[in-house]
């Protein structure tokens, strides 16, 4: 048999004298109401005829026939079952994307002849390793399933299959992306100062993409400032120096982190700025340059040429650009004429840099000229460029 028709087959059992012309007549009723073309046969030779066009998972009636100069003789009605194809279903974009959950959706174009079991395989690779449970379909209708216990900020792959007597189909191999959850940042204790103070803030889950984590802060908790933001990761610290605050005042702030998921706020802090100090000024801070340059590492240098009436603390900044985006440590109780360095690692081979010195005290913040310097072997000696010159 085939799938979309037979072959049917009968033997010319007796001539009656000549040859007969042999064919079959066949339907959906013993009415028949189909005929075959006929072939000429004598006694004891066998006939066939293959029929197509026939509906899949289909009961067929049939019986054979042979006609000569006396008549047309029949032989007895016999059915068949037409057989069932592998179905095919179709792959659908998944739907209602969520963190954790996601909907997988599909089409069964064409059941193959009989109802359909259909579901999905799904999983981190196109080897899946998960089965949905299954619902009935035929020809035409969409089916879905809900699956839970996904890690956000993560491509899974899927695929719809629908399986009947004939064996599974399957769909085109998919993916969805789940997104990321809005991370949870805690807002740490300030370092006030006189006229400026240290922000600190920490990521406690970036909800599975890296961060752009800043601070809100103002006199009250309306707020009304926000700091430049800093790309961070789970489990990692940021902070900002703001400047310009009145002294013996106190400010609100809060941490917050932003991501594809939406932003995640810190608690509200206070901090309160110290009092005016006698004699004080902003320091003065040079960047004097670097040694010590290899391919992943250097050694920042600077001084401070004024501290401005009290010991200052410094560090530098550095990075791809001008916005640098990396802090080294402060280092503390420095006064006019010290001069300080910093080992900075982790680099990229063959790669400019800039970086610049910053010293504060309790009246202001400063920074040095801006400086380059490019990453390769080791050298005895440094090589860096002066850019600008900045002070607050």
């Amino acid at each position: 048999m085939l799938i979309h028709g037979a072959t049917l087959n009968g033997t010319l059992n007796d001539d009656g004298g000549e040859a007969c012309d042999c064919g079959f007549e066949w339907g959906l009723t013993v009415a028949y109401g189909n005929t075959t073309p006929t072939q000429s046969r004598t006694t004891g030779q066998t006939f066939s005829q293959a029929i197509n066009t026939i509906e899949r998972q289909t009961t067929i009636h049939f019986r054979a026939f042979a006609t000569n100069a006396a008549g047309t003789i029949y032989g007895a009605d016999r059915t068949f079952l037409t057989l069932a194809e592998v179905p095919t279903p179709t792959t659908n974009t998944a739907t209602a994307l969520l963190t954790t959950s996601a909907t997988l959706n599909g089409l069964l174009a064409d059941d193959g002849g009989e109802a359909c079991d259909c579901g999905f395989e799904w999983g981190l690779t196109a080897a899946y390793g998960n089965t949905t449970p299954t619902t009935s379909h035929i020809t035409g209708n969409p089916f879905s399933q809900g699956i839970v216990g996904l890690s956000p900020f993560t491509t899974y792959h899927f695929r719809a299959f629908a399986t009947n007597s004939k064996g599974t189909g399957y769909g085109a191999d998919r993916t969805f992306k789940t997104p990321a959850e809005v991370p949870t940042v805690t807002t740490d204790p300030a370092i006030p100062n006189t006229v400026l103070a240290d922000l600190c803030g920490t990521l406690d889950d970036d909800g599975g993409e890296p961060c752009d984590c800043g601070f809100e802060w103002g006199l009250t908790v309306a707020y009304g400032n926000t700091t430049p933001t800093q790309s961070r990761n789970t489990g990692e610290t940021f902070n900002e120096i703001i400047t310009g605050l009145l002294p013996s005042t106190t400010y609100h702030f809060r941490a917050f982190a932003t991501n594809s998921g939406g932003t995640g706020f810190g608690a509200d802090v206070t901090l309160t700025t110290a009092a005016t100090p006698p004699g004080v000024v902003p320091p003065t801070v040079d960047t004097i340059g670097t040694t010590s340059i290899t391919l992943l590492t250097a050694t920042l240098l600077g001084e401070l040429s004024d501290d401005g009436g009290e010991a200052c603390e410094v560090r530098f900044q550095y990075g791809l650009t001008a916005t640098y985006g990396n802090d080294t440590p402060w280092q503390i109780g420095k006064v006019t004429g010290n001069s300080f360095q910093q080992g900075i690692v982790g680099l990229s081979p063959f790669t400019i840099y800039h970086f610049r010195a910053q010293a504060k005290n309790a009246m202001g913040l400063s920074n040095g000229i801006d400086m380059t310097f490019e990453t390769w072997e080791a050298l005895t000696k440094s090589k860096a460029h002066a850019l600008s010159r900045e002070e607050f």
